[in-house]
């Protein structure tokens, strides 16, 4: 993204027409910041863990988990609704483990969005684990400003809640988050963790004042 506005402000310092320049500005400002090849494969690469993997047994005694994957919002128009405003950003968690038990935090961010679209075609793009498919899936989506922070303090065995916080605005939109989701480590060692809530669940979203339909998951692997 910097050098997307880098190459804008090239264009106006070499005294192009306004126009020009506004045209190099704008696309600037829609240019995906994220959908390079890290973040692709990052994406793909933690739904095929999580695919391969099974439950952990047990949580481990020591040491600390990184993960970085992606967190995929579905804010549908209906409840349990096939379209509407799709959200997907970058996850950043890290899990502590010792005899006691085990704590997990993070966040997510540089969201992009899409509305009045079909949840289902990036749905399955990361079910296919294929990196340039879920670029594909994410032609035409913008970006989006915020963050969603991800804690748990207190985890005593594989399956967990943890506490999910934030805001995301796509500038005509702003949705605020709170309330728990439901979270699970996956693999021999935790190689893997999954968080998932929803509205009919312990998850709140709004837009303003009003109560929205949402669905979300956040996967990440070491």
């Amino acid at each position: 993204m910097r050098n997307a506005f880098f190459r804008g402000a090239l264009c106006c310092s070499a005294a192009l027409a306004l126009t020009g320049c506004d045209l190099a500005l704008a696309l600037a400002n829609t240019d995906s910041r994220f959908v390079t090849e890290e973040f692709k494969r990052d994406a793909a690469r933690a739904k095929a863990a999580f695919q391969a993997s099974t439950p952990t047994p047990s949580l481990p005694t020591m040491g600390n988990g990184i993960y970085v994957g992606f967190g995929r919002i579905d804010i549908a128009e209906a409840l349990y609704g096939p379209e509407g405003t799709q959200l997907i950003g970058q996850a950043n968690l890290n899990a502590a483990f010792s005899s006691s038990g085990a704590t997990l935090d993070g966040t997510v961010n540089n969201f992009f969005y899409r509305n009045d679209t079909v949840f289902a075609g990036l749905r399955e793009a990361l079910e296919s684990e294929d990196p340039d498919q879920v670029g594909a899936a994410l032609e035409g989506f913008e970006s989006a400003s915020g963050e969603l922070t991800v804690t748990a303090n207190s985890i005593s065995s594989p399956l967990f809640e943890a506490d999910v916080a934030g805001s995301i605005d796509t500038g005509s939109r702003s949705f605020l988050f709170g309330g728990a989701t439901a979270g699970q480590f996956f693999g021999d060692d935790a190689e893997v963790v999954r968080l998932t809530g929803n509205t009919v669940g312990a998850l709140t979203v709004t837009d303003g004042s009003t109560a929205q339909n949402a669905d979300l998951i956040i996967i990440g692997t070491q």
